[in-house]
């Protein structure tokens, strides 16, 4: 129990740990969710395939390079090395997961999400987009807070 005048942690501490969570929290959903779709490729494309929303050609190529997309930014959120550039990367994604799930909703599509495994994704329903969402306000508070402390970023100079 704190005593009268003594002082808790200040506004600026509570930011700090409020960004190293966010960033600790998008590396490890993202590391998770592309290191599954790296080890089952065949069932994300068809996951993603489902969704109707890519023309076949470009299918391959986006099932084959979007979770080594998530787990690059993963890692650098990880290390804390490029931070803001790793956690817009992730945020624009979640954006974009959101706009699918909610495509495949509003035109009445029964299909797995995808979203954060390839075996137990679960149904892509309203509570997909809404977790989008929260991961994009996560990326926001890296990207207005910066990377928080033990992050590689700030052993780099400032800029000009």
């Amino acid at each position: 129990m704190a005593r009268l005048g003594s002082r808790g942690p200040s506004h600026g501490e509570n930011t700090v740990k409020i960004a190293l969570l966010a960033r600790l929290i998008l590396a490890g959903v993202f590391l998770y969710a592309g290191w599954d779709k790296i080890l089952h490729p065949a069932s994300f494309t068809a996951q993603v395939a489902a969704y109707g929303l890519l023309p076949s050609e470009l299918l391959t190529l986006v099932t084959l390079t979007l979770p080594w997309l998530e787990v690059l930014a993963g890692v650098c959120l990880l290390v804390g090395f490029l931070s803001e550039s790793s956690a817009l990367v992730l945020g624009l994604l979640s954006l974009g997961f959101a706009g699918a799930v909610t495509s495949a909703n509003l035109r009445g599509l029964d299909i797995e999400c995808g979203c954060f495994s390839t075996t137990r994704s679960g149904p892509a329903d309203w509570n997909h987009v809404l977790l989008d969402l929260a991961l994009v306000a996560l990326a926001a508070v890296v990207l207005t807070r910066g990377p928080g402390p033990w992050a590689l970023d700030r052993l780099l100079p400032p800029d000009p």
